[in-house]
């Protein structure tokens, strides 16, 4: 999907011996009312890519290897 502005933000912090991540994002489609009509279809994609993300990130970090792209 084409967006017209979007910020994301990712934040971590320590749990025990574990760390929890943060993810939020704020974006505006493009296409007007088609795009916002589109969003809820689009959000499980967005949660898809980010977890490929955060596993590749975490076996990056657990193995010091990239593993596969996560597009």
């Amino acid at each position: 999907m084409s967006l017209k502005r979007a910020k994301a933000t990712i934040s971590m912090r320590p749990v025990g011996r574990q760390t929890e991540l943060s993810f939020t994002m704020e974006f505006t489609p493009k296409m007007g009312l088609l795009g916002q009509i589109l969003v809820p279809l689009m959000k499980p994609q967005f949660r898809k890519l980010l977890t490929k993300l955060v596993d590749g990130n975490k076996a990056y970090a657990e193995t010091d290897r990239m593993v596969a792209r996560a597009a």
